[in-house]
């Protein structure tokens, strides 16, 4: 991503450690999903550890604006246990 889309987007990735990390506290708390929602998902690290740390969902829905963050993450959950998933490229402020 260029660095001007990247101030306009205002790009930052998360972490996957970090993402991980959040993922083991809430189900720590009991928290055990059904479905995974991500609207601006980015490169995935969120969808990604949701998707191994929840077993229980079944669906994720995740977006983004950036047609290459879009594919990875579908080649990357091409292998997940979910039983659906969908990887929109869109606009998830302004539809």
């Amino acid at each position: 991503m260029a660095a001007r889309e990247k101030v306009e987007y205002g790009d930052f990735q998360t972490p996957y450690d970090l993402a991980e990390q959040v993922v083991k506290f809430l189900t720590a708390t009991g928290f055990s999903p059904r479905a995974i929602v991500e609207p601006t998902c980015g490169r995935g690290s969120f969808v990604r550890a949701a998707v191994t740390g929840f077993p229980t969902a079944r669906k994720v829905f995740a977006l983004d604006i950036s047609s290459d963050y879009v594919k990875a993450l579908r080649q990357e959950l091409q292998d997940t246990t979910a039983t659906a998933y969908h990887v929109y490229q869109q606009d998830f402020f302004f539809p």
